[in-house]
């Protein structure tokens, strides 16, 4: 079986329908939130290491991403439905952990992404319960409590941020600088900043996911669009200044 090494560093591309798919349908969220200003997105440790809201993409674990968010993660296993070479064969499927959190105090939500070695993966097949197929083909398991100590020790790997309110294009530059580069995809806009890691997915109507990965592995994130460095303009350019105004 392919090591998920491999497979956990591809970077999914969350598009609106398949996020609210997420946070509606996957996941249903709880009851009301308390809102408060939000800190800053982007900063530096003490170590000189990028942080996202607080987290270190690959280095920070759900345990610790729990302490720094103040928030209690739900976790599951999914399994993705199965891609087909150009053979016509069916390839494994894909297996990911993700944590999501439907209660974060300042009213937005978030997906994490962890790498789990394949080991972990089998382990945790092994006593997953509860499946739920959805239309998308899409399963999605609970994982056992005695697994719940393993999946705590997993790294964070993708970050995807869920605003609490509509974004336009002017909030996202005024947030983070002007881009590499705008790319339309189906109605869908992406604004990508490779020096961050991130890229900013709006539809028409205002809704946003702020999905960051490692700055390392952005070459996956513009290899989903059918993109390569050569499409960005200025792929160096560093961000602006951010305000402290909340999402």
């Amino acid at each position: 079986m392919k090591d998920n090494h491999v497979m956990s560093t591809k970077i999914k591309i969350l598009y609106l329908a398949l996020a609210i798919l997420i946070v509606y349908t996957l996941w249903p969220s709880g009851g009301e939130q308390q809102e408060i200003t939000q800190a800053a997105i982007i900063s530096e440790n003490e170590q000189g290491e990028m942080t996202v809201f607080g987290v270190v993409l690959g280095k920070t674990t759900l345990g610790e991403a729990e302490i720094i968010l103040g928030s209690r993660a739900k976790r599951a296993l999914f399994i993705m439905p199965p891609e087909i070479d150009e053979q016509g064969n069916e390839l494994t499927p894909e297996h990911n952990v993700e944590a999501f959190f439907p209660s974060l105090p300042d009213n937005s939500k978030m997906l994490l992404g962890l790498h789990s070695k394949e080991s972990e993966l089998e382990q945790i097949r092994y006593k997953a319960h509860g499946p739920i197929a959805f239309p998308s083909g899409n399963i999605k398991l609970e994982i056992d409590d005695q697994q719940q100590a393993m999946v705590n020790n997993m790294p964070v790997i993708t970050l995807t941020s869920i605003p609490r309110i509509k974004l336009g294009p002017e909030d996202i530059s005024n947030k983070f600088g002007e881009p590499a580069l705008v790319h339309v995809q189906e109605e869908i806009l992406h604004f990508l900043y490779p020096k961050i890691g991130l890229d900013v997915i709006l539809d028409k109507s205002g809704e946003a996911l702020l999905q960051f990965v490692e700055p390392s592995k952005f070459s996956q994130v513009l290899s989903s669009l059918d993109l390569d460095k050569e499409a960005l303009t200025n792929p160096d350019t560093p961000p602006q200044e951010h305000n402290d105004e909340p999402l």
